[in-house]
């Protein structure tokens, strides 16, 4: 009996994936909600340029960069770093703070690793401490947000509020 299309859809399309994964079920699974940069098509531009702006909507991933920017950090300094940067930048504007928990640092390192902005040391011998740096690829980045950061010193109103994220 065939479905039809609408809410009952969802069924069909989470079979299909279930089945996908478990056809696949040897290959190791490199997932992530960023897609990959789009390489040569007519609206590359516009393509690459959401590919970036979706990449930074990460919340804290310009907080992570920031805070690798004078040198490599050990989980610790890099979980203060970033609750004390995000906390003076929030109060400045007099909005409500934001906290950053561990796991969404976590989360976030993976993610950064995966896309190669950032790269992970952990020493072999005890105790083991796990060092973070910027990657080439970060610092680039980085680099390419500072005259995105100049354009909004020069266009941001007295009291900004955050655009309304409508749909893309």
């Amino acid at each position: 009996m065939r479905r039809p299309l609408g809410i009952n859809n969802r069924w069909h399309s989470g079979f299909a994936r279930w089945r996908t994964a478990l056809l696949r079920r040897d290959k190791p699974e490199h997932h992530t909600d960023v897609p990959p940069p789009p390489h040569s098509t007519p609206h590359s531009v516009a393509q690459r340029s959401r590919y970036a702006l979706r990449l930074l909507r990460r919340e804290w991933l310009p907080d992570v960069l920031e805070a690798l920017t004078p040198g490599p950090r050990q989980y610790g300094e890099l979980l203060k770093d970033v609750r004390s940067n995000g906390n003076s930048a929030q109060t400045a504007q007099n909005s409500s703070r934001r906290y950053l928990q561990e796991s969404v640092l976590t989360r976030t390192l993976t993610k950064m690793r995966e896309l190669d902005l950032i790269d992970k040391d952990r020493e072999t011998d005890f105790p083991y401490h796990t060092t973070y740096r910027i990657t080439s690829a970060g610092q680039e980045l980085l680099d390419a947000l500072v005259p995105l950061m100049h354009w909004a010193e020069r266009h941001t109103p007295p009291h900004p509020t955050p655009p309304d994220d409508g749909p893309e």
